[in-house]
């Protein structure tokens, strides 16, 4: 049992942490009011990729029960940087299973991937500043300086494609985000685009 697991289950007493969801969208016919969280107490089972440890930072809290004359200030949890981030508007999600997710260090140990906590962390990987980072990273409704170009190509059928391609910088650090990360994700035996060797062909060969 690693730090993060004793510190859940200490923090949650191994009791299932409930939260609202009565304010999310929920398919048609269902009227659930609360969900149970898992904290990531157990192992991993079969046919999971990963375990999903929750931050506990941004699970539901108890309430402190205090006298109405007393005045008490909010605890701080995280510093102002992470919480911009982490509630910045290109990070921003109604999926509660997505928002409130750790790392599982222990799955990114197994496949050989990296553990990148930090925008500096990433930042130095790729051998950019954090300015540099945020830069290429911008989301389009902020950014003043399009890192791609656009053009448009004649298609056999019949009008045009648009292409939209990269330019030398950004495309340079697409590859260096390949190269550490993306080629090392496992793939499904079952898989036939972007692998070398495959193809629409090879994919449609077993139904023939």
């Amino acid at each position: 049992m690693g730090l993060l697991e004793r510190f859940v289950g200490w923090l949650f007493g191994r009791r299932p942490v409930k939260r609202d969801v009565v304010r999310l969208d929920l398919p048609d016919g269902e009227d659930q009011v609360d969900e149970v969280v898992d904290t990531g107490g157990g192992p991993l089972k079969a046919h999971h990729h990963r375990r999903a440890f929750r931050d506990p930072r941004l699970l539901p809290q108890k309430k402190p029960v205090q006298s109405p004359f007393s005045f008490r200030r909010r605890k701080k949890v995280m510093s102002a940087g992470e919480a911009n981030r982490l509630f910045s508007a290109t990070l921003r999600t109604r999926n509660r299973n997505l928002r409130d997710l750790l790392p599982d260090e222990d799955q990114l140990e197994r496949l050989d991937l990296p553990l990148w906590r930090t925008e500096d962390d990433l930042a130095h990987a790729l051998d950019l500043t954090v300015g540099q980072l945020r830069f290429f990273s911008i989301h389009r409704e902020k950014e003043t300086a399009p890192h791609y170009i656009t053009f448009a190509l004649p298609k056999k059928s019949g009008g045009l494609r648009t292409i939209m391609a990269p330019k030398r910088r950004l495309k340079a650090i697409q590859r260096r985000l390949n190269e550490l990360l993306v080629q090392r994700l496992p793939v499904s035996p079952l898989a036939h685009g972007f692998l070398p060797g495959r193809s629409i062909r090879s994919g449609a060969e077993p139904h023939v």
